[in-house]
């Protein structure tokens, strides 16, 4: 389960959504037009909290 979930969740499906909320996993909503990649918002939201080590695995969802 995830701490934290980022982005504008415009590919997650509505139950996998509740499922979340459900579990209490925040879920940080942005606008689907926007200035930044949800990976972008991600990796500023994990600065933001103090990370220190930050591993990308699999994030191009087939798109580059």
């Amino acid at each position: 389960m995830p701490h934290v979930v980022v982005g504008d969740l415009d590919s997650l499906a509505e139950a996998d959504r509740v499922q979340l909320a459900r579990s209490g996993v925040p879920l940080i909503v942005f606008p689907t037009h926007k200035d930044y990649t949800d990976l972008e918002l991600a990796l500023r939201h994990a600065l933001e909290r103090g990370a220190a080590e930050i591993v990308i695995f699999s994030a191009l969802g087939g798109r580059w």
